[in-house]
């Protein structure tokens, strides 16, 4: 029989190191995002009402199961509920559970849950892969059950398989995809002094970081507040990250410098041969020169000739990851309401009642007349 311990401050956490280590390996799930180190960083920058809530599942007390999760208070439909979720902020790319046989884990972590009837409205487990074994059955056992409950698409990744020769790539996209990079290429090297970095090490790791902040903070994204990260998170965030990526060889940061100013960067992580782009960012004043674009160009170029798998280049369908790739995957999130009779009423409004009305006659109306 399992036992579920629950675990909700870092000192705790810390300790699991060697266990978790040992568990990802067992249950074959041996990725950075789903490593302690990452899920450390996760916590150790968590905003304020956000509340760490780890669940380990032990036999004989050997750790075959584990539950990164936190809480926080949220609102749906602008009611207030109590949210469970997974360990991720806006920079994670994925998260999953770590399981050593996915169908007991899940039970044993939904059967908690639901024992658990008064701390809790809504468990939302978003982010979870395509490819995810414990995505599948975890929409099975809640199909099975009469539970209000819905499956929702969060998000699309672009990503480029690396295979054959820079050259024979390069040569296979379009007459205007390679026109484009041309012009791009003219107009950046023409300022003169021009230089990409890319920083790796410890002893270069944290003046590179500064010189990403400088970046993020004349971006257009962060003039315009439309930046997903908050300066200070951000700051937290990647300082924390970098110290432990930059000791492991996982970072790549990348620069590109106008007579020694930063004007473009990007910041990844290299995972068993995949490269996973977290943040990037170009000076807004160099805009009509597409610094971004000339970076990632010198990016794609070095992937390919130093024996890289493949580009994850991060959530979101946009313009420039697309001119490089039509391949993608899905990541999905599954939502859970509490059996109380609020969260209940909470859940149908969000999952049933409000798209209903929105389909009908009535609702399409409405819709047009708003807009």
């Amino acid at each position: 029989m399992l036992q579920i311990e629950e675990i909700r401050n870092l000192a705790d956490f810390e300790k699991l190191r060697d266990e978790w280590r040992d568990l990802q390996k067992a249950a074959r799930a041996d990725s950075i995002f789903l490593s302690h180190a990452w899920f450390l960083t996760c916590g150790r920058c968590l905003s304020a009402g956000q509340r760490l809530l780890i669940l380990l599942l032990r036999r004989d007390g050997q750790l075959v199961g584990a539950a990164p999760l936190l809480e926080q208070g949220t609102r749906v439909r602008h009611l207030p509920a109590t949210q469970v979720g997974f360990l991720s902020n806006a920079i994670t790319p994925f998260a999953d559970f770590l399981f050593l046989d996915s169908d007991e884990g899940l039970r044993a972590v939904l059967k908690h849950f639901r024992e658990r009837r008064t701390n809790w409205e809504l468990l939302s487990l978003s982010r979870m892969r395509e490819d995810s074994p414990n995505r599948v059955s975890l929409e099975r056992m809640l199909s099975q059950n009469q539970e209000t409950q819905r499956v929702t698409v969060t998000g699309r990744t672009p990503y480029l398989q690396i295979e054959g020769s820079w050259e024979s790539f390069y040569q296979s996209k379009s007459p205007k995809f390679r026109k484009t990079r041309r012009s791009v290429t003219n107009k950046v090297e023409r300022l003169g002094s021009v230089k990409v970095e890319c920083l790796m090490r410890p002893e270069e790791a944290a003046l590179g970081l500064e010189l990403m902040f400088a970046v993020s903070e004349r971006s257009w994204k962060r003039k315009q507040g439309s930046d997903l990260l908050a300066h200070d998170f951000e700051r937290e965030f990647f300082t924390q990250l970098t110290r432990v990526a930059s000791s492991e060889g996982w970072l790549r940061l990348w620069l590109l410098k106008h007579e020694g100013r930063p004007i473009a960067s990007e910041y990844h992580l290299v995972d068993h041969g995949t490269v996973y782009g977290l943040r990037a960012q170009y000076d807004e004043e160099y805009s009509s020169c597409s610094p971004g674009n000339y970076l990632d160009l010198h990016i794609v170029r070095y992937l390919f000739e130093n024996g890289y798998r493949r580009y994850d280049m991060g959530p979101g369908a946009v313009d420039y990851k697309l001119a490089w790739t039509e391949s993608d995957y899905c990541c999905y999130g599954v939502e859970l309401y509490n059996h109380r009779l609020y969260p209940q009423i909470v859940g149908r409004m969000e999952t049933s009642w409000i798209p209903a009305i929105k389909a009908s006659a009535f609702g399409r109306w409405l819709a047009r007349l708003q807009g």
